[in-house]
């Protein structure tokens, strides 16, 4: 049995879905500027918990409409992190 879990174990850590590793990739637009920097949309996402503590997430800044100010963009986030998660 503890042969299965390390074999397991290595496999979590290999594909990204071990309970430890968290990888994230962000897609922004170049250029576009948001009324909340890239690190603040991260943590509401989080916050909201559309960002798993574990595993592979991408987030799609680069679907947060222009011309939102900072609360705007924040209910933004709240309201449609699944999508912008891919979730």
């Amino acid at each position: 049995m503890k042969t299965i879990a390390r074999r397991l174990g290595k496999l979590e850590e290999r594909f990204g879905v071990s309970k430890k590793d968290r990888f994230l990739l962000i897609v922004t637009v170049s250029g576009q500027h948001l009324a909340l920097d890239s690190d603040r949309c991260i943590e509401i996402l989080n916050e909201s918990g559309f960002i798993p503590p574990s595993g592979v997430t991408l987030a799609h800044l680069c679907d947060i409409p222009k011309g939102l100010n900072a609360s705007e963009t924040e209910s933004f986030l709240r309201r449609e992190g699944a999508k912008i998660c891919g979730r």
